[in-house]
């Protein structure tokens, strides 16, 4: 009886400390999701980038960024369209026309995949994070826009949905005037051969050099 009375009691300890250490804060939850985010740019990051207009409906590009290259892909109706950029040139599929036009832009101060994963980092700075709803898979954060966040360009809130146990943010919605944009499907870790233009790629389609 006395083992049998030992055993409930570790059981039940060993359940209390288990639910304590899923007990978090929304701000650290907030303040791990930023320690997943502390990687170099060179690693590569992948995102699925989905915006939901009226009436037009939703148009999602796949994005791949690595150092200063960026893919971009979009499908919608049957129609594909894909983008290789590394900050000095632009190559251009469209697979209506079955074309890859080749073009030469102004060289930007930072790199796609910078822009994309300083975007991610301190994702609630300005914000204040509070627990929507929690499921065994996952917290369902709503951050608000504090008074004194002076940034304009920055929503009113977003809503963020965090993984369990490892703290991955699995999306990231918000509204900007009449456009709902989430961003969702992240992954560390992008080859070179992903981000560099192949005509191979693209077999049969012409060619076309504007630089």
């Amino acid at each position: 009886m006395k083992q049998t009375f030992k055993f409930f009691v570790a059981a039940i300890a060993a359940i209390f400390l288990t639910v304590g250490s899923f007990a978090q804060t929304a701000q650290e939850i907030i303040d791990k999701v930023d320690a997943q985010m502390n990687r170099p740019t060179d690693d590569g990051l992948y995102m699925v980038m989905e915006m939901k207009f009226p009436i037009i409906g939703a148009v999602a590009s796949q994005i791949h960024s690595r150092g200063d290259k960026t893919r971009m892909e979009i499908s919608k109706d049957g129609k594909r369209s894909v983008t290789y950029m590394d900050g000095e040139t632009h190559w251009d599929y469209d697979s209506e026309k079955n074309t890859v036009t080749i073009k030469t832009v102004k060289s930007e101060s930072s790199s796609d995949a910078e822009d994309n994963v300083k975007m991610l980092k301190g994702i609630a700075d300005g914000y204040t994070p509070k627990i929507q709803k929690e499921t065994t898979e996952a917290w369902y954060i709503r951050c608000t826009k504090n008074r004194n966040n002076a940034k304009k360009d920055d929503p009113k809130r977003m809503d963020l949905v965090v993984l369990k146990p490892d703290f991955r943010l699995k999306s990231v919605t918000a509204s900007v005037s009449i456009v709902t944009v989430t961003m969702r499907d992240f992954e560390f870790g992008v080859p070179e051969s992903k981000v560099t233009f192949s005509a191979d790629e693209f077999p049969g389609a012409t060619i076309v050099d504007e630089r």
